[in-house]
């Protein structure tokens, strides 16, 4: 529906540099129009990290041991864990010594410490990723709509199709909310002379014509229902992971790897506002986005 809506009105308007040609009239627009944007622009938002725990678990009595934190300089029992690449960690006496491994942070690998007979055995907590929303930004009772996908080609591709579309919906906004002037129309002096000679009514009259605050607070609604339009539109067919939740927490449990986080909701203002950001889930690593007043952004300025 949004994207027939942006064809008819293509083709009723023919948009140029100088003004918009509508039917037989001639109008110039006040206003400039933005071109789109040459590549996919997407600010991150700064988030989280933290290291996973693992447990050491003896085969024979299921007997656990830790937790410990998966980062180097944790305390092993008389060892040291360094990480080495990922999953992948040693145990060390000190630093200075090549030590025990490497051994795999996942679980059912082994661990073979000097002692310890049989082998260790790992459990190995999952990595999670977690968004926390600010209580205080949305307004009472308003969902917050989530969506997460691979920061892959098929999904750059959806997000330049996204952001061409936010721009020609602003570009329309504007037009509608722009004065508008004539060039054929008469510029006309007037006034009303009393039966003394005197004019007390004047005016002028210019070939402008400047929408009212009314007109121009519907323009703004709508365009704003376009845009959430086409955000949900691409959550719907681009995001395999989506929840709209009224909690203050979501999570999930991914793979290691690239993804784009988009998200709105209602503020408490009225004013529907968004988050997208791209970020990575590490090996081992526990990560947090945090959804703020001061992070968030507009329809208009979410690719920017």
């Amino acid at each position: 529906m949004i994207k027939g809506l942006v064809i008819l009105a293509q083709a009723i308007f023919s948009i140029t540099p100088q003004g918009t040609q509508y039917g037989d009239f001639e109008v110039d627009y006040e206003t400039t129009l933005d071109p789109p944007p040459p590549v996919l622009m997407i600010r991150q938002i700064q988030t989280e990290e933290q290291p996973i725990q693992i447990r050491l678990r003896n085969p024979v009595n299921s007997e656990l041991f830790g937790p410990y934190l998966l980062t180097t300089g944790t305390a092993l029992g008389d060892y040291i864990i360094r990480i080495s690449n990922g999953l992948e960690f040693y145990l060390q006496k000190n630093l200075f010594e090549p030590g025990l491994g490497p051994f795999i942070a996942t679980n059912g690998a082994t661990v073979a410490v000097e002692g310890a007979i049989p082998e260790r055995v790992i459990v190995a907590e999952p990595s999670t990723f977690r968004i926390i929303i600010n209580s205080a930004v949305r307004g009472r009772d308003e969902k917050v709509q989530l969506g997460i996908l691979p920061a892959d080609a098929k999904g750059a591709r959806g997000l330049t199709a996204l952001q061409n579309n936010l721009v020609q919906i602003n570009n329309f906004q504007k037009l509608d909310l722009a004065p508008r002037r004539y060039p054929d129309a008469p510029q006309i002096d007037w006034s009303v002379r009393d039966r003394y000679g005197n004019t007390p009514f004047y005016g002028y009259r210019d070939n402008v014509i400047t929408p009212s605050a009314q007109s121009q607070a519907e323009n703004r609604e709508r365009a704003a229902f376009l845009a959430q339009s086409q955000v949900n539109l691409f959550m719907r067919n681009y995001c395999p992971q989506r929840s709209a939740t009224i909690g203050n927490e979501f999570s999930f449990t991914p793979a290691a790897g690239g993804y784009i986080a988009l998200a709105f909701c209602k503020a408490k203002s009225g004013q529907t506002i968004f988050w997208l950001t791209p970020f990575n889930i590490g090996e081992a690593r526990h990560t947090t986005l945090r959804l703020t007043d001061d992070n968030a952004r507009t329809w208009d300025t979410l690719f920017q």
